[in-house]
């Protein structure tokens, strides 16, 4: 008998973020995880990169990133990253301004997963 392959199919990338039931209810478990270990939970970092020659692309790029970390603040992360040093300030600003202390360990997001 031969032996058989597998094929793996991934999904496509541009289709999968982190507002996705998939990936809400895995920011939310990782919080409720963190938290309930007594441990602070890092929001993943925004794959956006600035242009040296395009101020409107910067704009659109801002928004996302200020979108996206208003929603891991809202979820209960206690800090993020960012993969470029020109997104710090907008990262490092919606968490400045909403969170109550030094972390929201406290927090726990809906108890049940994925519902």
């Amino acid at each position: 008998m031969k032996a058989g392959f597998f094929v793996l199919v991934f999904p496509d990338r541009s289709l999968f973020k982190m507002d996705s039931p998939f990936m809400a209810a895995y920011a939310r478990l990782a919080v409720q995880t963190c938290h309930r270990r007594g441990a602070s939970a890092s929001a993943a970092w925004r794959r956006k990169f600035l242009s040296k020659t395009n101020p409107a692309a910067n704009e659109r790029a801002l928004e996302k990133v200020r979108l996206d970390k208003l929603r891991d603040f809202r979820i209960g992360h206690d800090g993020t990253w960012v993969a470029h040093p020109g997104l710090v300030a907008v990262a490092e600003g919606g968490f400045n301004e909403h969170m109550p202390g030094a972390s929201q360990l406290f927090i726990y997001p809906d108890g049940i997963v994925g519902a």
